[in-house]
């Protein structure tokens, strides 16, 4: 007797793959900073993501704050340019971006990407960040209208974070399964391949 075929699980983050994590904050930049400021926000927004990604596993662990991770990113990001941030102009700027946050969207070609996986996969998502900030993400985006509630890991839910493979073998016990290298196919609808390896996942936060 023929055993049931397995679909496959796909698995997607949501910083800078469900949406385009620079756009909040190149909108926030603007509006905070002004329409000249010194530093452009293409120039600044790797620098902060770089500082970001130093200090997040502290701030996920306790060792140091969220808002403390915040204004650390701001502040080095701006002193490698010469110019001085405060504590409280560097939260600021964090709340206007974190308001921006709840009004991003996907791109059509990843609602597009999304429904031609739909039912031909099992869709799930796993997303470094603060449990309310990346369900926060999740809710705007819309994205349980193809990726079921129980398929949704976060970090600071599971109490692991990407790149560690624990949080893989987490979603693998809710039935995910996670494989090296997904199928590739072509969507007729985006006109694009769909094609992606899992085997080494970046390590994305969703710090915002």
């Amino acid at each position: 007797m023929t055993g049931k075929k397995e679909k496959t699980a796909v698995l997607f983050d949501v910083d800078d793959t469900l949406y385009d994590q620079t756009v909040p904050f190149m909108e926030a930049y603007a509006e905070f900073f002004g329409p000249d400021p010194d530093i452009p926000a293409e120039v600044i927004y790797p620098v902060t993501r770089k500082y970001s990604d130093q200090m997040f596993s502290r701030a996920m662990s306790g060792d140091m704050s969220m808002d403390e991770m915040y204004i650390y990113r701001v502040q080095k990001a701006f002193e490698e340019f010469g110019i001085p941030i405060s504590d409280e102009k560097a939260l600021d700027f964090q709340r206007l971006y974190a308001r921006r946050q709840d009004y991003i969207r996907m791109s059509p070609l990843m609602e597009d990407i999304l429904a031609y996986c739909y039912g031909r996969a099992r869709l799930g998502i796993i997303t470094n960040g603060p449990a309310d900030r990346q369900w926060d993400k999740v809710k705007s985006l819309q994205a349980e209208r193809w990726i079921p509630h129980e398929n949704i890991f976060v970090s600071a839910d599971v109490g692991a974070e990407k790149p560690d493979r624990k949080i893989f073998d987490h979603a693998k016990r809710g039935n995910l399964v996670y494989r090296r290298r997904l199928s590739a196919g072509y969507c007729g609808r985006c006109k694009c391949r769909l094609e992606r390896s899992v085997d080494e996942p970046q390590k994305e936060n969703g710090s915002g």
